[in-house]
């Protein structure tokens, strides 16, 4: 109907999932995995004992281990055993190896001790790993086994509260039966650094986000457990502050907060600010169509922009620029999310002023 109003931030970073905790268990964490040959070694670490410590947003737990745990044999093969656990608790194993095809996983078992098998296993990483290599693999997301097709993209430099590193970007779109995009990055001789997986419902809303990240690395046998005289007592530990958000909207950048604007208004200025905010959280700003009559329909998101918390005090302004032919009078309201949880929205009028000879206004469409 007309072109789509712009967000426009100063400081942002743009991402892009829903995935369950059997999502990240399953088809995230198991590419741990490698063979005894030095080459594999320095691709993807091994050695019985390795962990690697996430945090994650946007789906429980929020934070969980990966572990070589040993060696099993299944199906008259010998096989690694890597051990997920969250707050002491084992969630999933599974079972890999490493061979001319790539990173292979040959089974899994559930907290219940039932294993899974694969024949012929299914391939999580083929090698060797290069910009533009693609590879198809069934897995399950949620409970239901899905067709993805990954494509290896350049290295990039990224950085997580494990330290920085130099990755490679590994992306899956799945258009069906809900809209899933998966992003990974994969450091050689680390191991997966970074995931951000999304889902989006029929009409592109986003419906919800994992972020998960690295936390600690450590090659070999764990490091031995501090004395309990040299730990810190969680009940003594001043608790941290809770995040305080706030959402204004004006009609020039530095103007006052306003809530009305004519519908030829050439921009509206969005700025939010946030305290004491979660590090590589995500917030989100939507701008929701509430009533324009006949010109779209009640809860219509003509735009949303996201931004990636990187210091624990941060803000950002945002432009809604008018479409060509003006706005569509009636109501919109701005929406403000932490980590898809709605924290703050602002009813906004467009009402029906504009200058001599102007055109017929609509909504900017997605």
């Amino acid at each position: 109907m007309s072109t789509r109003a712009l967000f426009k931030t100063v400081r942002r970073s743009a991402f892009g999932v829903h995935a369950t905790a059997d999502l990240l268990c399953s088809a995230f964490l198991i590419f741990f995995a490698a063979t005894v040959s030095a080459q594999a070694d320095a691709f993807l670490p091994h050695t019985i004992g390795t962990t690697w410590e996430y945090a994650q947003t946007g789906a429980e737990p929020s934070r969980f281990t990966v572990r070589v745990a040993g060696e099993e044999n299944l199906d008259v093969k010998d096989l690694l055993r890597l051990e997920t656990t969250a707050d002491d608790h084992l969630i999933q194993v599974q079972f890999i190896s490493v061979d001319e095809q790539g990173v292979l996983m040959h089974g899994r078992r559930s907290t219940a001790g039932e294993v899974a098998t694969f024949k012929p296993p299914r391939v999580l990483l083929p090698v060797p790993l290069q910009p533009g290599t693609k590879w198809e693999l069934e897995d399950d997301v949620a409970g239901t086994t899905m067709h993805q097709l990954f494509t290896a993209g350049a290295e990039e430099t990224v950085t997580v509260p494990a330290g920085e590193f130099h990755a490679y970007k590994l992306h899956c779109e799945q258009p069906w039966p809900l809209s899933i995009s998966i992003d990974r990055w994969f450091a050689p001789g680390t191991g997966f650094v970074k995931e951000i997986t999304a889902t989006r419902g029929p009409g592109g809303r986003l419906l919800s986000r994992v972020t998960t990240v690295l936390t600690k690395f450590e090659a070999g046998p764990p490091a031995p457990e501090p004395p309990p005289s040299a730990m810190i007592s969680l009940a003594n530990a001043t608790p941290a502050p809770k995040p305080k958000l706030t959402l204004e909207v004006a009609a020039e950048r530095d103007g006052p907060p306003v809530a009305t604007f004519p519908s030829d208004a050439p921009n509206i200025y969005v700025h939010w600010s946030g305290e004491h905010l979660k590090l590589y959280s995500i917030v989100r700003v939507a701008w929701v169509v509430e009533d324009v009559g006949e010109v779209a329909e009640p809860n219509f998101v003509v735009d949303e922009n996201e931004t990636e918390i990187t210091e624990r005090d941060f803000e950002a302004r945002f432009v809604l620029s008018r479409p060509k032919d003006g706005w569509a009078a009636g109501k919109y309201r701005l929406e403000l999310y932490l980590d898809d949880a709605l924290k703050s929205e602002i009813g906004v009028f467009i009402t029906e002023m504009h200058s001599p000879g102007a055109k017929s206004r609509s909504v900017p469409k997605n």
